[in-house]
């Protein structure tokens, strides 16, 4: 860029100082990498790798291992790289198996992997392995924890997936309202309470013979 200014010409190379641009690009460091940082301020000014050394306490070997990676127009070369490996083992648990085991682990809360591999070969045609189950009972979080599933089965007493209305109250009703409920529930009814009504006298019957009358 060409100019005169104050009757005497000039010419613009740069803008900014050549470099400026990286120095805006100066990532923040961690604490490690602003040590190491210090190694090579201080060795571009003694030129020896050894009093550079014995400064900072390190080995000469650990100096020139990072004085090879350093490169000071990029200082992320200074960060610790992560030893995680690059390709990492997959999970090969079929999406159909995966759910099957949730399945059964939900039903089957208590049962530990070794019964659950039993109980699943049962069922289905292929094979199982403990590590699967495991592997589904972590990626679900489907532990057994006993104060939260009594509350959890205390909440679905409160529910029922459906009720039947009934347009007179008789003997006959009140017991197919038991067998229906008796379906739904799929559990143990300990205690019904009634009214004494005539419509529940015939309701003696062995229906259940886990079902107790409180009249």
């Amino acid at each position: 860029m060409r100019g005169i200014y104050a009757g005497c010409p000039m010419r613009i190379t740069h803008v900014f100082p050549r470099g400026a641009h990286r120095l805006a690009r100066i990532p923040k460091l961690s604490r490690e990498a602003t040590v190491r940082l210090r190694w090579f301020d201080y060795y571009r000014k003694s030129h020896n790798a050894s009093l550079t050394s014995r400064y900072f306490g390190i080995s000469r070997k650990t100096f020139y291992k990072w004085k090879k990676r350093y490169n000071r127009w990029d200082l992320i070369t200074l960060e610790t790289r992560s030893r995680a490996p690059r390709r990492r083992r997959k999970r090969m648990i079929p999406f159909e198996k995966e759910l099957r085991i949730k399945a059964l682990r939900k039903k089957y809360i208590r049962y530990g992997k070794e019964k659950l591999k039993v109980l699943y070969e049962k069922i289905y045609p292929d094979k199982v392995t403990t590590w699967q189950i495991q592997k589904t009972i972590e990626k679900y979080n489907l532990y057994y924890h006993p104060m939260k599933n009594e509350k959890l089965r205390r909440k679905k007493k409160l529910y029922l997936p459906s009720l039947r209305m009934y347009k007179g109250a008789s003997s006959f009703n009140a017991r197919d309202f038991l067998y229906r409920l008796l379906y739904l529930v799929d559990t143990k009814i300990e205690i019904i309470q009634t009214d004494n009504g005539s419509s529940n006298m015939t309701l003696i019957v062995p229906i259940n013979p886990w079902i107790i009358f409180l009249l």
